[in-house]
């Protein structure tokens, strides 16, 4: 009876090891993958080390933070920034005591300003140069009106963003023929 009894005691301990080594491989793999930014690995690794240990806070938070940094991402790609930064903003709401995942989500945050701005930016100057050849063609100068939205056609017609201006400036340039 003591041979058994010591037998499953050297297994649990020997699982438990194995259950807390497999937990923290996931958990450094899961930073790697970050770091490396392959995100979906990562959020891969972290729901595994959330499934050997779901007491675990720092697991779990970092779960969450990943899937929020996808979620981020792919609003980027659909240019939807301003829900990015507002997803950014949650993030530094889930705790972590690891900053990884928060500092790529800053810095994606400060990018996402900072891109906002340019394209504020470039609206405001597209706007004025629509507003500068409406001027020259009502004066009937259609040789410079033509030149601008020529110009400004070429600038956007790969743009998905300004075919609202696109569908004016083909209009006003038929004006000028």
């Amino acid at each position: 009876m003591k041979k058994i009894i010591t037998i499953i005691t050297i297994l649990y301990v020997g699982f438990i090891g194995y259950n807390n080594f497999s937990f923290d491989k996931s958990m450094e793999d899961g930073k790697e993958a970050i770091i490396n930014k392959e995100y979906r690995e990562a959020k891969n690794l972290f729901e595994k080390a959330v499934e050997k240990k779901s007491d675990s806070r720092e697991a779990l938070a970092l779960y969450r933070q990943t899937d929020k940094l996808i979620e981020i991402i792919n609003l980027e790609k659909e240019n939807n920034l301003d829900e990015a930064i507002n997803l950014c903003k949650n993030i530094n709401n889930i705790g972590s005591e690891d900053k990884l995942i928060q500092n790529i989500v800053n810095n994606l945050k400060e990018e996402y300003v900072t891109k906002i701005k340019e394209n504020d930016e470039y609206e405001i100057n597209l706007n004025s140069k629509i507003s500068e050849g409406k001027t020259l063609l009502e004066n009937f100068d259609y040789n410079n009106a033509k030149t601008i939205f020529e110009n400004i056609i070429d600038e956007i017609k790969d743009t998905e963003e300004y075919y609202v201006q696109l569908a004016e400036v083909q209009q006003l340039l038929s004006l000028c023929k």
